[in-house]
């Protein structure tokens, strides 16, 4: 009973604190709204003051602009004439179209001004107009220089302008208007335009001495409110009527709301944050005039802010509804609302703490333990009983089921069916619960079980938790089967692969190689178009299933780099020749720009360096309708003995948007697909993007629609021949080289390359009517974009469609744009320089015909015969036999120096019959022909005891390169002349059998006819005429590219030269004879 009544006692001093407390927050929040109440009156009588200051001040500055312009009526009528000729210096004129405006500069007792009248008014029986018109600018700065000297308010820009024409004036110069000497945004004759063209759209009255005010339109550039005030101008008709016109004058003022805030520093803070200006005619000049006008004066709270409407309370008044925002209102009183807000939060906080100590303290403290305690226990029963893992617990005395939840109810059922389960679980050890867990078996369940010990109304227990993983092991499970399924599909991908390039490699190695077969043969001009046409269509069709096959080959991990020696410049020409004919179908230029300090060799994979150009290079020419196709090939840096060279390919097509850019190196994709242009794979992007990955270089695009793009492919080589061989000039003239093309960066790359190697080069002037002498020689590029000139010197032609090698048509000298080489050699032919060419390599020219003895194991027909062919093109001898068992039978009773072998034929195959072979001829070379591509097929050739594998189809140049690396040099039996001087002759003859028929059958004309003259020549004993007949046969010997006959005429002529007689040069003789058995030998052949 004690406890109860002091705990009584305790409640009632509570209480009576409580009361206490409650009335001094009463008696405090009275205070409060009496203390807010007095802080908001103040705030708002504080922007009501700065609202009517700004008020009267800005209708105060409206009425002097007004007083300005009527006084301006009156003074413009009164006689004023200054001396113009003393002001002279400070009078400056600028032209201006037809226009010409005056600037004249101020004095301490006058204002600047600018003045603008037609080019008539300076000139002639108007010049004296224009001065009186200088007069009355002055007389009006001298009048706006005093009137707002005297005035409280800043001086306006003001204007004079005539409606009915150009003149105009304004005070002070645009150009040097502002306090601080800042320059306008605007010109004047464009704020006078500006101005005038306001005026036209609600012109004065001229009857109606009055002024007008409309809204402004930034005449001076800026972002401030502006208003204009005008009147109709009475100007004395001697002062402005020019050429009979009838003048329109119209004097204006620009009225800008923030020059008022210049006057006193209480305006220079912000006021408010809009403001809706109405004239006495209910025009709005200022703001958007969305808010009522019909508002009586006094201050409104609107959803925005505060809206403070004022006037001057007459009829004709101005009428201004201010508009302060709640952001710009706190801004101003935030320390009076801070205290307000500080105020009621201290009174809600007390209040707050009051409530909560009663409510802890007094009201419900035992209630709150109750509700605590039941509130935990039926929170942990829906845990239990909503969790979705099954749980129970065992007690350890005799393994009985005491607590379960209804999950496991439904999966274990009776008490004995979960004791039967755990009955040889290690749960308890020396009768305490331990850890651990297990997996267990229920029907169909697969059911994941950990126990933990735990305590159960004192006494030790186990908590077992129960959780169903049979989904996850069925997902397992399929993961499984589909990853089988997966690595099935892709096997079976890869044999449906091998499958259909053997299937179309084989028909496609009968078409390109009788087509390079063709090609050997004596063809009219338009048959090797017919035949280009059908190659480059065969070239497409190959590159679609090697696209095909190096995707497979990739995503297999089988793509591998071959490193060797190639060119980048021949990659670059040899890319734009093979499309050239293509981009003149659509009127595309195409033309090359490359660095001169280009490495003549690098060390790299050439084959697919030449892949990712040309699949570029075909897609710019794809979606480019029009304009042009651009290869750049720059040199970025060396070091170590390593070159970084760049390719960009730049077009001016359709664009790629930035959307399609990001997925454009994706497999399959096709980023214009929405226009039938957009043939092809989708995959020539996607393998170029990987194969730059492993050359570790980087391709990258920058393209936007419309705008054309730029592929940049960007590596790292190592550099094997740090420039480029040139051919060499033997005797080099001072002729002058003009270049002309259709474009200025096409003419600067040729300059620079013939810099190197010829000198004197000049770009073409296309105001040159002729050459400065007969000796100059133009070089015209790309001739089909260009006009026609009257040039009488010697002219090479390069264009898209010539020969690579120079050759002499129709007095000029054609030769191929995309071979800078060939394009230096013309010039030189052109201007009869004798050149010695740089040595071929083996990958441009056989050094002899092969006398092997070959063994050809082939079962199709079509392949039999291009297979023959090629191999006797080479001068090999062939033996033919349809499958492997023949060719063993064959090999008993013969000699051979190599076998092909095709991998697939009936009988024996390939691979039987290599394994058979090596048994009895170990070492005699095989090379294995397939249709297969993929690199598997290779490894499976080479582990079979084949030395080489070739993919059909198979070019000369290939097939020529693979038996020379499989046969011993010494082996390699070439076919050589008896003597040295009729194994020089041959090799000769076989540079001039390369040339065409036409060329050829001249060649031999012409020799012969200079032959017979020096023989001629040396019966009279003319060494002069001796000296240029071989002059003129060293010209053409430079066509034919024989640079040894060359060399040697060059000695006889030095001979002669040095003035000895025509029997003392036994040279001469010896040339003339190699010279007749060359001719003997092209007449026997031909």
């Amino acid at each position: 009973m004690k406890s109860i009544r002091s705990n009584l006692r305790k409640l009632s001093r509570s209480s009576l604190r409580f009361n206490f407390i409650l009335l001094s927050s009463f008696l405090l929040t009275i205070f409060f709204f009496g203390a807010s109440y007095w802080v908001i009156y103040k705030v708002l009588e504080t922007q009501r003051a700065k609202v009517n200051y700004h008020y009267f001040r800005m209708v105060g500055a409206i009425h002097e602009h007004e007083l300005f312009l009527l006084q301006v009526i009156r003074s413009t009528s009164a006689p004023y004439h200054p001396n113009v000729g003393t002001m002279l210096p400070s009078i400056t004129e600028v032209k201006s179209l037809h226009l010409t405006r005056y600037e004249v500069a101020g004095t301490p007792r006058t204002s600047t001004f600018s003045m603008v009248l037609p080019d008539s008014a300076s000139q002639g029986a108007d010049h004296q107009t224009a001065s009186r018109k200088l007069e009355l600018g002055m007389m009006l700065s001298n009048f706006h220089h005093g009137f707002w000297n005297d005035s409280p308010y800043s001086a306006p820009q003001m204007f004079l302008l005539d409606l009915n024409s150009e003149v105009g004036l304004a005070i002070p110069a645009i150009e040097r208007r502002g306090r601080h000497g800042e320059e306008a945004p605007n010109g004047f004759l464009h704020v006078v335009e500006k101005v005038s063209r306001a005026l036209h759209e609600n012109p004065p009255d001229p009857i109606a001495h009055r002024v007008y005010w409309r809204a402004g339109a930034a005449f001076l550039g800026r972002e401030h409110s502006e208003m204009l005030a005008y009147v109709a101008d009475a100007v004395p008709d001697d002062s402005w009527i020019m050429n009979g016109a009838t003048p329109q004058v119209v004097a204006a003022t620009l009225f800008e709301l923030n020059s008022i805030n210049d006057y006193n520093p209480l305006l220079r803070t912000p006021v408010f944050d809009s403001l809706d200006l109405i004239s006495p005619d209910g025009v709005v000049l200022l703001g958007s005039g969305s808010s009522k006008s019909d508002y009586e004066d006094g201050i409104y709270l609107t959803w925005k802010g505060l809206l403070i409407k004022r006037s001057s309370g007459s009829e004709n008044s101005w009428h201004a509804l201010y508009h302060v925002g709640y952001q710009q209102l706190f801004q101003d009183a935030k320390w009076q609302l801070f205290n307000v807000v500080l105020l009621l939060v201290t009174c809600v906080g007390l209040g707050w703490l009051l409530l909560r100590w009663q409510r802890k303290n007094i009201v419900k403290p035992a209630d709150h333990y109750y509700g605590s305690l039941v509130s935990r226990n039926e929170f942990s029963q829906g845990i239990i009983q909503a969790t979705p893992v099954a749980l129970c617990v065992i007690k350890e005395s005799d393994r009985q089921l005491v607590m379960q939840n209804s999950l496991a109810l439904q999966w274990f059922g009776e008490q004995n069916d979960l004791a039967q389960l755990t009955r040889d679980w290690h749960m308890f050890e020396d009768g305490n619960p331990v850890y651990g867990e297990t997996c267990a078996m229920i029907g169909s369940l697969c059911l994941h079980a950990r126990f933990a010990p735990t305590t159960y109304q004192g006494e030790p227990a186990s908590l077992c938790a129960f959780i169903d993983i049979t989904a996850h092991k069925e997902a397992e499970s399929e993961l499984v089967v589909s990853r089988n399924r997966a690595n099935a599909a892709n096997a079976e991908k890869s044999r449906f692969l091998a499958t259909m390039s053997h299937e179309i490699r084989t028909p496609l190695y009968g078409v390109v190689g009788t087509l390079e077969l063709l090609g050997l043969t004596h063809l009219s001009q338009q048959q090797d178009g017919y035949l280009r046409t059908i190659k480059g269509s065969s070239n497409i069709l190959l590159q679609l299933i090697s696209d095909i096959l190096d995707l497979s080959k990739i995503e297999a991990g089988e793509m591998s780099l071959e490193l060797g020696h190639f060119a980048p410049l021949e990659v670059v020409e040899e890319a734009l020749r093979n499309y050239s004919a293509i981009a003149e179908g659509k009127g595309l230029l195409l033309y090359s720009c490359v660095d001169t300090d280009l490495p003549g060799l690098v060390l790299g994979d050439g084959m697919r360096v030449r892949q990712i150009i040309n699949n570029l290079l075909n897609n710019a020419i794809k979606f480019t309708k029009e304009g042009r196709v651009t290869l750049h090939l720059n040199v970025l840096g060396r070091e170590d003995g390593r070159v970084r060279l760049h390719w960009q390919i730049i077009d001016t097509g359709v664009g790629i948007s930035k959307e399609q850019q990001v997925n454009l190196f994706e497999p399959f994709f096709q980023a214009n697909n929405q226009q039938p242009a957009s043939s092809g794979t989708g995959l020539g992007l996607s393998i170029c993007s990987q194969l730059s990955q492993m050359m570790e270089g980087t391709l990258e695009v920058v393209s936007a629609p419309g705008l054309g793009s730029s592929f940049s492919f960007e590596v790292e080589l190592q550099e094997v021949q740090s420039s480029v061989q040139l051919p060499e000039v033997i005797e080099a003239g001072n002729a002058e080289i003009h270049v002309r093309s259709p474009v200025a960066e096409l003419t600067h790359d040729i300059c620079q390359w013939l810099e190197m190697s010829v000198g004197n080069v000049v770009a073409w002037d296309e105001q040159t009517q002729e050459p400065p002498d007969r000796t100059a020689l133009l070089l015209e590029l790309l001739p089909e974009s260009l006009l026609a000139v009257d040039w009488q010197g010697p002219r090479v032609v390069a264009g898209h469609d010539a020969s690579v090698q120079p050759l002499l048509s129709e007095h000029r000298w054609r030769v191929n744009v995309h071979n800078r080489l060939g394009v230096a050699h013309g010039v030189m032919l052109a201007l009869g320089w004798p050149v010695a060419l740089p040595t071929p390599s083996d990958s441009e020219r056989p050094k002899g015909i092969l006398g092997l003895r070959v063994l050809l194991a082939e079962d199709h027909p079509v392949n039999q015969a291009l297979l023959s062919e090629q191999l006797e093109q080479l001068g090999c001898s062939v033996t033919l036999v349809g499958n492997g068992q023949e060719a063993l039978e064959c090999l008993k009773d013969a000699d051979f120096d190599v076998v092909l072998t095709d991998v697939n034929m009936p009988v024996m195959d390939g691979y039987e019959f290599v394994t058979r072979l090596r048994l009895t001829h170990g070492v005699l070379p095989v090379i294995a022909v397939t249709a297969n591509a993929f690199q598997e097929e290779g490894d499976r050739c080479i582990a079979a005891g084949m030395n080489a594998w070739l993919t059909k189809p198979i070019s000369l140049h290939a097939l020529l390169t693979c038996l020379r690396k499989v046969t011993d040099e010494k082996a390699v039996r070439m076919i050589r002349a008896k003597s040295r001087n009729e194994t020089r002759s041959q090799g000769d003859a076989e540079d001039l059998l390369a040339l065409p028929e036409r060329i050829r059958t001249l060649f031999v004309s012409s020799m012969e006819e200079d032959l017979k003259a020096i023989h001629a020549a040396m019966e009279r004993n003319d060494i002069d005429e001796i000296i240029r007949l071989l002059h003129r046969i060293r010209g053409a010997l430079s066509v034919a590219r024989i640079p040894s006959l060359i060399a040697a005429s060059r000695e006889v002529e030095i001979a002669l030269k040095e003035g000895v007689t025509v029997s003392s040069v036994p040279g001469l003789r010896r040339l003339l004879g190699r010279f007749q058995a060359l001719l003997n030998q092209l007449v026997d052949t031909h």
